[in-house]
């Protein structure tokens, strides 16, 4: 799974870390983390929206933060990290009630560490769970989920694409950072019925922005709807969700 030479360099400084630490206590705090994936910034436009939810009680339980890793926590509210509150409000954006009772698969391409499962799992879900990612991030995940205790009996945690169907596909920013070869790869392979996809237009000069529109076109049979990150210059959401039918 060879993303880009970014990525690269940033598996290979993991891959060392992760051999040289008998513990993992602070890993949250290595620069190849927090540099990708829980740095230590966040718009409170994010938490503010989580907070004025009808449902922030559901939303608050789920947030709260585990010591493990030696998290960045959040300024607007220290029980959480700014991490935590970056995929709550990725994920409010197809569920803004949090509620996750209709959801019994998911496919999440990229899973950095593990903290948008331990949070989906947090709410609820006892479904089935695929996170495709680098190796040394699969590793990660895998002492990182089990620290936290989340039970990882219906979690796949894989570097081989597979090819499944399930209810919700959800992709961070990382697809947005892919080979578009990679990116075919996994529309061919993954069938959703719902997707969270966040990106940025212009990451790498790579025209992000006309190949998700471009992807909205080919796929006819879903409801989309491109909505602009007003708070991150150049970032959008793609949604999606197959459209019903009479049959």
């Amino acid at each position: 799974m060879i993303i880009n030479k970014l990525w690269e360099d940033l598996h290979s400084d993991i891959v060392k870390k992760l051999d040289s630490n008998k513990d993992l206590k602070n890993f949250l705090r290595w620069k190849c983390i927090q540099s990708t994936m829980h740095s230590a910034k966040c718009s409170p436009i994010q938490f503010e929206t989580l907070r004025n939810n009808k449902n922030w009680d559901k939303w608050k339980e789920a947030l709260k933060e585990d010591s493990f890793g030696n998290p960045m926590l959040s300024r607007f509210y220290p029980k959480t990290s700014y991490a935590s509150i970056y995929h709550a409000y990725s994920l409010s954006q197809i569920k803004p009630t949090g509620d996750v009772s209709d959801i019994k698969s998911i496919f999440e391409f990229g899973g950095g560490y593990g903290s948008m499962c331990k949070l989906i799992h947090r709410l609820g879900f006892n479904g089935t769970y695929t996170i495709y990612d680098l190796p040394a991030l699969v590793q990660l995940q895998e002492i990182y989920l089990s620290k936290v205790g989340v039970k990882t009996d219906k979690i796949t945690l894989t570097s081989k694409l597979p090819k499944i169907d399930v209810d919700l596909f959800i992709a961070e920013w990382y697809i947005s950072e892919s080979p578009n070869e990679i990116r075919s790869k996994v529309w061919e392979n993954i069938k959703f019925k719902e997707c969270v996809i966040s990106f940025n237009s212009v990451y790498n000069d790579s025209g992000n922005l006309l190949y998700f529109t471009e992807l909205m076109k080919s796929m006819p049979n879903y409801e989309w709807k491109l909505q602009h990150i007003e708070h991150l210059p150049n970032n959008y959401y793609l949604i999606g969700k197959i459209k019903e039918t009479n049959e």
